[in-house]
């Protein structure tokens, strides 16, 4: 993954599977509240992006996306715990 367009858009397939609406309504001003995801959701979004981008993804970060204003801070905070993940290594 090799552009901030590609991480979007796959996060974008993600959140509309999990919350089991259109891709097409799921875009970078989305509210995340507006999904009506719950605690459940948001899991299954951290483990549908480490399996989908092959990289671990922080739970518990994702589990505070629940708040985010919109789809944007969402893809922000993947795309920092991947590069955090990348650090360790």
């Amino acid at each position: 993954m090799d552009t901030q367009t590609d991480l979007e858009r796959i996060l974008c397939e993600i959140v509309a599977e999990v919350a089991g609406v259109d891709r097409s309504t799921v875009n970078s001003s989305t509210s995340m509240a507006s999904l009506n995801l719950d605690s459940l959701s948001i899991v299954s979004i951290a483990a549908q992006c480490c399996m989908r981008l092959g990289e671990e993804i922080d739970p518990d970060g994702v589990l505070n996306l629940y708040d985010a204003e919109d789809f944007g801070e969402f893809v922000a905070a993947v795309r920092d715990s991947i590069a955090r993940g990348r650090g360790r290594g």
